[in-house]
């Protein structure tokens, strides 16, 4: 545990399509990671969809996922030349209670 609070991290990301990866590494291991798109229009703004967020179980509770996703949304809004993003989209099993509370705490709602 002392090993791994120590850790520095390195933010590296790649595209494919229209969307994109970020991961997290820590002494060489990837231990977070999140597969984001830019959707939306002109109109209503931007928003970034997130595919995929997965942080390994013994890196949990360290802001990993905030850091992946708070790039994600910096990096689209500066795509976008400074333009709206309306919104950042995910889907989580209401059962992943950890996950649920989580997304919470960074400001998700339960869309209607």
């Amino acid at each position: 545990y002392a090993q791994n609070r120590a850790a520095s991290f390195e933010r590296t990301h790649g595209r494919q399509g229209g969307k994109e990866a970020r991961w997290l590494t820590a002494g060489g291991a990837v231990v977070a990671f999140a597969i984001t798109e830019l959707v939306g229009g002109r109109g209503r703004g931007a928003c970034v969809y997130v595919h995929e967020l997965h942080v390994r179980t013994e890196w949990q509770r360290r802001g990993l996922a905030r850091r992946l996703l708070h790039g994600a949304a910096s990096e689209a809004t500066a795509a976008r030349r400074g333009g709206r993003l309306a919104a950042m989209e995910l889907e989580v099993h209401a059962d992943n209670t950890d996950a649920v509370v989580a997304y919470e705490k960074m400001g998700f709602e339960d869309a209607p």
